[in-house]
């Protein structure tokens, strides 16, 4: 009697390789989709304010964020996004910190 031969095990293997290859694929699209998400909720704008001596405004200019420079004063007003990471040199308010630190509540700045 001659051995039995299965002609399955080829199939199956194209089944298996091309479904990793299917779930790869939508892996990939769900976290393109989310980091793009997450891009559009950063900042495109930011308020340089210039100071005098005495610490009055004497102008302020709505520039790009790319253009912010070290040593620029930015204004943030409530409600706004907050474009770039910084220190306050006055003033206080509660901000949002969800995306980054997951807290749910506001936290006083």
């Amino acid at each position: 009697s001659s051995p039995m031969t299965f002609f399955d095990t080829p199939p199956m293997l194209m089944v298996f390789i091309s479904l990793g290859r299917w779930l790869e694929h939508i892996a990939k699209s769900k976290t393109s989709d989310a980091l793009a998400k997450l891009l559009s909720l950063q900042a495109t704008e930011a308020t340089i304010v210039e100071l005098g001596a005495d610490g009055q405004q004497l102008s302020e200019r709505t520039i790009s964020v790319q253009a912010v420079h070290k040593g620029d004063i930015v204004k943030v007003v409530p409600g706004s996004k907050i474009p770039v990471d910084g220190r306050i040199i006055s003033g206080e308010s509660l901000c949002d910190e969800s995306l980054i630190t997951g807290e749910s509540m506001p936290v006083r700045k």
